[in-house]
């Protein structure tokens, strides 16, 4: 967030879902002083949301009045409004360079890992899901007319078998239920099942509002839908059955994306960050979290490429993970027993 063109923790920029190309082994380090300035900003998110959302206001409407016929009113009124964007992003900067540091203590504790595989990822798929069935990993890509599904060699990263969807869908999370692929769209309200072998859609289940993530726990359909609401819902016709809120650090995490239900708890995505937040199914709390900073910083190239996507592998008991229009796919493994976990 000390760099507010790049997106960090956090990022105040709504969700983009335009057409718009938007070592192995090697622990990776979780000291780095700026990003735990950013994980900080999680716990300062009320009063930093309220200066950064007026910031990137008052840009926006600076550049709506350049476009007025009153020139003379419109290059005074900009002027003003760019002297205070400036400042307000100054106080910004200060804010997040002395209170993180000093008020805002982690009490959600750092889930640490190591990569110990790195896979090729075909950079055209704008990755919504990711999920594992039989040793096979399907991946679900987005964008109104490129949205695909796809069955991906685990052993080479290379796109087996692939299924084209209507150019009015566009492609949210996926997960599976025997032999059956579910995945939600974004904003058709239809969650379409799919044959996982021969990749025909033999179904489809409706819900109100939008589809972003979706996991089976083994009881029930999981899903999100952007805000800070998980939803839990009947496999059989996706009734809901109830919904929790998520919390971290006693505060509401919104932008909850993509979904991996595992060992009792909840891995998600959280859009426009770089962590992954592990969450209590029954309280919502957010029990930990893995920062994946790095695998950002390694592989993204302009604000699009977010990381999404996560998948558990039961047979190396581990997760891969990756991003959108990413050139790898990553196998971490976490080390919850770590002695330097925070």
């Amino acid at each position: 967030l000390a760099d507010l063109t790049r997106p960090k923790v956090h990022s105040p920029i709504p969700k983009a879902k335009a057409i718009t190309n938007k070592p192995s082994g090697e622990t990776i380090p979780q000291n780095n002083l700026e990003h735990q300035k950013n994980i900080s900003a999680i716990r300062a998110k009320p009063l930093l949301f309220l200066y950064t959302e007026t910031v990137f206001n008052q840009k926006h409407n600076c550049y709506s009045y350049q476009s007025n016929l009153n020139m003379y009113r419109t290059h005074h009124h900009c002027i003003r409004l760019k002297i205070k964007y400036l400042f307000d992003r100054l106080l910004i900067l200060l804010f997040l360079t002395v209170y993180p540091l000093t008020i805002y203590s982690a009490t959600t504790p750092e889930t640490p890992y190591e990569i110990i595989k790195i896979l090729p990822h075909n950079k055209t798929l704008f990755t919504q899901g990711l999920e594992i069935k039989a040793g096979i990993l399907y991946e679900s890509a987005g964008h109104y007319g490129h949205s695909t599904i796809n069955k991906i060699n685990l052993s080479t990263g290379v796109i087996q078998q692939q299924l084209q969807l209507d150019n009015t869908l566009f492609a949210e999370g996926l997960t599976h239920l025997n032999h059956t692929l579910i995945l939600l769209t974004w904003k058709s309200e239809t969650a379409l099942l799919i044959d996982a072998d021969t990749f025909k859609i033999i179904g489809s289940h409706t819900y109100t509002g939008e589809g972003w993530g979706i996991c089976y726990d083994g009881k029930s359909l999981v899903t999100s839908n952007g805000s800070d609401q998980l939803t839990f819902r009947n496999p059989n016709d996706f009734r809901i059955t109830r919904t929790i809120s998520i919390v971290f650090d006693n505060q509401p995490l919104g932008n909850i994306n993509e979904l991996e239900c595992t060992h009792g708890l909840i891995y998600a995505n959280v859009w426009g960050q770089d962590i992954i937040a592990i969450i209590n199914p029954s309280s919502g709390e957010v029990v930990s979290f893995i920062d994946l900073y790095a695998l950002y910083d390694l592989t993204a190239r302009n604000h699009n490429e977010v990381l999404n996507g996560i998948a558990y592998s039961s047979s190396e008991n581990a997760f891969w993970v990756t991003g959108k229009n990413w050139s790898n796919l990553y196998l971490i493994k976490l080390n919850p027993n770590d002695p330097h976990s925070q």
